[in-house]
């Protein structure tokens, strides 16, 4: 099927910097008609005695402040002006961590806790590292980001963060992350959480600053992040907090989504049935599916496993990639497609809406039978219309600003189901009206992954648009393929290559290739003809492609055409994924 941070320069006079004393020590720095008190408990689980605590606000001057024993402090401003933005610097055995925190309102004082949670509440407020927005901070800046409808934005963010982690956050239902009571040290209500949490980053071995950074990313209006091999920039916040293989930290127990590159069963207007649910045990390394059906997944390597019937390779944003025997009995798929490998897509499966999906798309779909690609770029609006197409009735090797010009009123639609899933269907003004099943997946560094399969089984992969960037000289990385035949037959063998940037000479980059033992020669153009996709020149040995990077994901959609050889219909699908 074819688819036709703010922050700004310290300007403002008024800005308030605390540092030093003790709470009963506090002193006005200037003098001012009025004051204000900010107050709270400083904590990691246990309390944090002796940080320092400072703060800038939209108004006034202040004195630092020391943390008591129990983690207590008070701030006393004068002259000042909410709303405000806090740190605490830990001292001995926690020296080096800082914490940050909000406080808001209009009055002559507020409670502000600073914690782990409330870190990861202000990266998520802001979009920012949250020690960058400290510094950078006025009163432009705090009045415009530190509001109360953004900040209860953001804690039901972070709360719904932790609770996908498994993390039990129902205390922080009735205390406030920011202003609840929290009795540090004693294991109960806030403290609890903080706890969980402490325990979660030790047994996962992801940093807090690992995770704030990952929070930050994807905040909202927050700027995908590049291309990377380590998970720890690229899972989401929530699979971080999560166990992991010993084998592959970018496999992590949760529950997959896995979609299936094959036929649907049953009539054409029934949804897609070729997709089914496993949870992931990262310590035993099994897949359960329903009731008591599980799959053991053998190590073979780093991120590698061999399957009963197959192998499965995980990228470093935590997609699997499976070449998997469909069995004769297997009833998600169609009759005409079980009984021979397909492969397959684990998603780890997120509570997306319709909003967190918009923005504007690379996309690349194949038929099937023979195999043939088709793509380009389209728009999802936050209430999911799909719109903007360009280039979708244009081979893939003609440029953007050459692509045959389409209706700019055409919209498709998009809707979220029960599942989580999304149904992608035709304009209602279309003669030909059909609906395609969508997933998507967004990965720690802030892209988007989106696998739409349609009843026959034919995939489509977007990924939010972009230009590549390019590889410099001397620059090494690996990968698995997963390739599939015109018919979407997985085949049975899984290459293995390491390449090395030998060139780069504007967008056209030349690299040497090594797959077992022997070396060839491979020309890449990055951004070929339009944003986002890859090209590969035909050449002795090589194959040519055309291909669409995903990488945030450290994955590749290719297209490889029929070649001269038998049989004639030699087209080929593959996945390659970052080892």
């Amino acid at each position: 099927m074819r688819h036709l941070s703010l922050v700004t320069a310290l300007a403002t006079a008024g800005l308030l910097v605390a540092c030093g004393g003790s709470p009963s020590e506090s002193t006005p720095v200037t003098g001012g008609s009025s004051s204000l008190s900010l107050s709270g408990v400083v904590a990691k689980g246990a309390a944090l005695a002796g940080a320092s605590v400072t703060a800038k606000c939209a108004a006034g001057t202040a004195t630092p402040v020391t943390a008591d024993g129990t983690g207590a402090y008070t701030l006393t401003i004068s002259g000042g002006a909410l709303p405000c933005v806090l740190e605490a610097t830990g001292t001995g055995a926690d020296a080096g961590l800082v914490l940050h925190s909000v406080a808001t309102g209009s009055g002559s004082s507020a409670t502000s806790n600073i914690t782990p949670v409330t870190e990861l509440l202000v990266a998520q407020l802001t979009g920012q590292d949250p020690a960058a927005f400290m510094t950078a901070a006025d009163a432009t800046s705090l009045n415009s980001t530190v509001t109360t409808t953004n900040l209860n934005a953001a804690k039901t963010e972070v709360i719904a963060t932790l609770a996908a982690a498994g993390l039990d956050t129902t205390a922080l239902a009735s205390a406030d992350m920011v202003s609840g009571t929290l009795a540090a040290g004693t294991g109960a209500g806030y403290d609890g959480v903080l706890d969980a949490l402490g325990v979660a980053l030790t047994d996962s071995g992801t940093t807090l600053a690992q995770l704030t950074t990952t929070v930050v990313n994807t905040a909202t209006g927050s700027t995908p992040g590049t291309e990377t091999s380590a998970p720890s920039s690229a899972l989401p916040a929530d699979l971080l907090l999560r166990a992991k293989a010993s084998n592959c930290d970018a496999l992590r127990s949760t529950s997959y989504r896995l979609i299936k590159v094959a036929a649907s069963n049953g009539a054409s207007n029934v949804p897609t049935t070729a997709v089914e649910t496993f949870s992931f045990n990262a310590q035993t390394l099994t897949a359960t599916f329903g009731a008591n059906d599980t799959l053991a997944f053998t190590p073979n390597g780093t991120c590698r496993y061999t399957l009963p019937e197959g192998e499965a390779f995980v990228s470093p944003a935590g997609v699997i990639v499976l070449r998997h025997l469909v069995g004769n009995d297997d009833d998600t798929v169609g009759s005409g497609d079980r009984g021979v490998a397909r492969v397959m897509i684990g998603l780890p499966v997120q509570d997306l809406a319709l909003a967190d999906l918009a923005g504007e798309y690379a996309f690349l779909g194949l038929d099937r039978n023979p195999l043939q690609p088709y793509g380009g770029y389209a728009t999802i609006t936050a209430n999911g219309a799909v719109n903007g197409f360009s280039c979708w009735d244009d081979d893939l090797s003609v440029a953007e600003a050459s692509c045959t010009p389409l209706d700019s009123s055409y919209a498709e639609v998009l809707s979220r189901n029960n599942d989580g899933s999304f149904s992608w269907s035709s304009s209602p003004n279309d003669d030909d009206q059909w609906t395609d099943t969508l997933f998507a997946y967004r990965a720690g560094n802030g892209d988007t992954l989106l696998v739409a399969l349609t009843h026959s089984g034919e995939p489509t992969f977007g990924v939010k648009r972009r230009t590549l960037t390019l590889p410099t000289v001397g620059q090494t990385s690996a990968n698995w393929s997963v390739m599939a035949d015109g018919n979407l037959v997985a085949l049975s063998t899984v290459s293995s290559t390491s390449h090395e940037i030998s060139s780069v000479n504007g967008n056209t980059v030349v690299r040497n290739t090594t797959e077992n033992g022997s070396t060839v020669q491979q020309t890449l153009t990055y951004n070929s003809a339009r944003a986002g996709y890859l090209a590969r020149a035909e050449g002795t040995g090589v194959r040519p492609f055309a291909g669409l990077a995903m990488p945030g994901f450290g994955l590749t959609a290719i297209y490889m055409p029929s070649t001269v050889v038998a049989p004639s219909n030699n087209a080929r699908l593959a996945l390659s994924i970052r080892q």
